[in-house]
């Protein structure tokens, strides 16, 4: 619901597919183009539907899920940054597609629509895509080699342990220091949402700061690289278990969808 998803190789395939789903004939979706609702240039039109905090909307919510949909080339050039409602004259209320329904309804575009509109889509997603279940396996800990899987909901301490490796939603990272283990959080996060992330870390003063700022932190570390951002890598396992899980609700990311692995110090 929150992710940049404009301009990824795969977004298009997620459209078509959303599309299609459930429908009993095949709608052709090579020739569309994605669209923005609320357009990539903002208008003054636009600033006052959208209010005193367009700027923080426009920003937050411009490439993600709910504000994007198809719209044939000559028609998505023809509507460009046109209000919400002659778009809607254009092209939303004429088109049979699918992905129109949850938009024409609509009086107008804003954080509300954009946010219910990804909430549906998202939910449809997860009929598509099914999250697999969680391993059922039972882990032998008699040799106190492993300390088994656990997830970022955790209230677990960790002292005497050590991270080896994090389960991410399709991918997984090696890990062999807590440090490492908080940079590849923030790399994931900063991936996933970068205009979110900023937001993230403007309201933790403490554990983050851009190039200009980072003498603040007692030991700062850069964890996207030519980016100039930086995240305080001081502190036990438990602390940095903290603030992972801090960042996981600023985000409104499930932490148990985060996965990790501990092995025991020697």
């Amino acid at each position: 619901m929150h992710k940049e998803i404009y301009g990824n190789y795969s977004a298009k395939h997620l459209f078509a597919t959303l599309e299609n789903h459930n429908h009993f004939e095949l709608v052709a979706t090579e020739n569309l183009e994605i669209e923005h609702i609320m357009p990539g240039k903002i208008t003054d039109e636009w600033r006052q539907k959208l209010g005193e905090n367009w700027q923080s909307i426009h920003k937050k919510y411009l490439n993600t899920l709910g504000n994007l949909s198809f719209a044939p080339p000559k028609e998505n050039k023809k509507i460009g940054n046109k209000n919400f409602n002659k778009k809607k004259e254009i092209v939303y209320g004429i088109s049979k597609l699918k992905l129109y329904k949850d938009v024409v309804d609509n009086e107008k575009w804003g954080e509300a629509e954009i946010l219910q509109r990804a909430k549906l889509l998202a939910e449809e997603a997860l009929q598509i895509w099914q999250y697999p279940a969680k391993s059922t396996l039972k882990i032998d800990l008699s040799n106190n080699e492993e300390d088994g899987s656990f997830d970022l909901s955790t209230d677990e301490t960790f002292t005497n342990k050590k991270p080896q490796a994090i389960f991410f939603e399709n991918e997984e990272k090696k890990v062999t220091s807590w440090r490492d283990f908080l940079i590849e959080i923030c790399k994931f996060f900063d991936d996933l949402s970068p205009t979110e992330f900023n937001m993230v870390m403007q309201d933790l003063p403490g554990i983050f700061a851009d190039q200009q700022n980072k003498d603040r932190l007692r030991e700062p570390k850069e964890f996207s690289p030519g980016k100039g951002k930086y995240v305080q890598v001081h502190g036990s396992a438990d602390d940095i278990i903290k603030i992972c899980q801090k960042i996981c609700e600023k985000m409104n990311y499930d932490p148990e969808k985060i996965e990790f692995t501990l092995s025991r110090t020697k």
